[in-house]
């Protein structure tokens, strides 16, 4: 290997290690933070006329590690296109009702459709905002981990980092410190 091929090789090492020590030091770049749990409610109820009754099925799921009582359930009808909206009456949740850890309840509301509604009400889609509100459940007891789920080794990128990084230098100082020919 010619002088100034192995000079080019020991900066290119050089260059290569610092980067990977750099990056040790920065840390590998984290992913994005998670969504912070919430209570969720989507439901639907179809077949409604001018003077008919029925009750709005509402799945209400939770993202929560923990269970929660909800407090209050509510549905209010957005405004449709024809102002039906202001025809259709959802009553609220009456009583508390627990959803559990990562799971859902089904809760139904009492629905009617004013009688005073005009006829082009008639299978019109109405779109609904929920409102949750809800407390930790005190006594619900800890959600048990995953079974099977592996544990963490201990390593980092961090570690790996440096491990290559070192690597490098020490490559680079032995290319650097070869035999030399004497001129």
């Amino acid at each position: 290997m010619t002088p100034s091929a192995r000079s080019m090789l020991r900066a290119l090492c050089c260059v290569a290690a610092g980067g990977m020590i750099i990056s040790g030091f920065v840390g590998a770049p984290s992913a994005a933070e998670p969504a912070p749990p919430e209570l969720t409610a989507s439901g639907s109820i179809a077949g409604l006329y001018p003077g008919s009754a029925g009750v709005l099925s509402v799945r209400v799921s939770s993202s929560f590690n923990h269970s929660v009582v909800m407090e209050s359930l509510t549905a209010t009808p957005e405004r449709a296109g024809s102002g039906c909206a202001r025809h259709l009456l959802v009553a609220d949740m009456t009583d508390e009702r627990v959803v559990p850890a990562h799971g859902s309840i089904e809760v139904g509301l009492a629905t009617s459709f004013d009688f005073s509604a005009p006829d082009a009400c008639q299978n019109t889609v109405i779109p609904l905002v929920f409102t949750i509100n809800g407390v930790e459940a005190a006594e619900a007891p800890p959600t048990p981990e995953p079974a099977g789920e592996l544990p963490e080794s201990g390593s980092s990128s961090r570690t790996i980092a440096w491990v290559a990084g070192a690597a490098f230098a020490i490559g680079a100082g032995i290319l650097g410190l070869g035999w030399r020919r004497a001129r």
